[in-house]
């Protein structure tokens, strides 16, 4: 999954006063709220008069998702388990874990993300106290999708809409990361069943996690 969010360069300096040796590497960690609705086609019902065709709905979040992706992995989650997205604050790319009590297994290969076109940014800064608060507006996608020398997924959707970054700063000081929320609309499936989907796509929190790295060799520990 490509970059998702924006680090300040005050929030870098603050991470890297904070790293234990020049191997360790300091991740930004978001929790992955995934709250979409599918509508999928109903079976048809009779009464004595009629023949009536409907719509059925279906509800596809964090839960859905996580047992979709551990049944591809091999992987037994808990009810428990966390979907999260981890980016290196010294800059890389976003990866999107799945946390379970000591298991953590990267699932980074199973979705997508891209943005359609410019950001439009809004903010507002008061003089006296110097807090800034700024919202940023684009067009993005985000997909959960199949991936090659794993079984196919269960559950599929390629969702887009506009998608809102806030960030919140006191006399330019930035806490890391910015909480995202996609308000999106598109299609999916579950079990090879068709649905149109809409709903929520969202990205929160701002954990610093220092991973200790291996001095011999300077990558990161296992």
């Amino acid at each position: 999954m490509n970059q998702l969010r924006k680090l300040t360069a005050v929030a870098a300096l603050f991470v890297v006063a904070a790293l234990r040796t020049n191997a360790d590497t300091t991740n930004l960690v978001q929790d992955v709220s995934i709250q979409l609705t599918g509508y999928r086609q109903g079976a048809p019902r009779t009464n004595s008069t009629s023949i009536i065709v409907g719509v059925d709905t279906t509800s596809v979040g964090n839960a859905s998702v996580i047992a979709a992706l551990g049944a591809a992995t091999g992987n037994s989650f808990s009810t428990a388990a966390r979907l999260v997205s981890v980016t290196p604050v010294a800059g890389g790319d976003s990866s999107v874990q799945v946390r379970d009590g000591g298991n953590t297994v990267d699932v980074t290969m199973f979705f997508s993300h891209q943005q359609f076109g410019d950001t439009l940014v809004t903010s507002t800064t008061v003089r006296k106290t110097g807090r800034t608060s700024e919202s940023d507006f684009s067009v993005q996608r985000f997909a959960l999708r199949d991936s090659g020398g794993f079984p196919a997924l269960t559950l599929h959707f390629d969702v887009q809409g506009i998608t809102e970054n806030d960030d919140t700063s006191v006399g330019g000081a930035s806490t890391p990361g910015s909480d995202i929320t996609g308000n999106v609309v598109g299609t999916g499936d579950r079990n090879g069943g068709f649905m149109i989907m809409q709903g929520f796509i969202g990205f929160h929190g701002h954990t610093l996690e220092v991973v200790s790295g291996d001095p011999g060799d300077g990558g990161p520990g296992v």
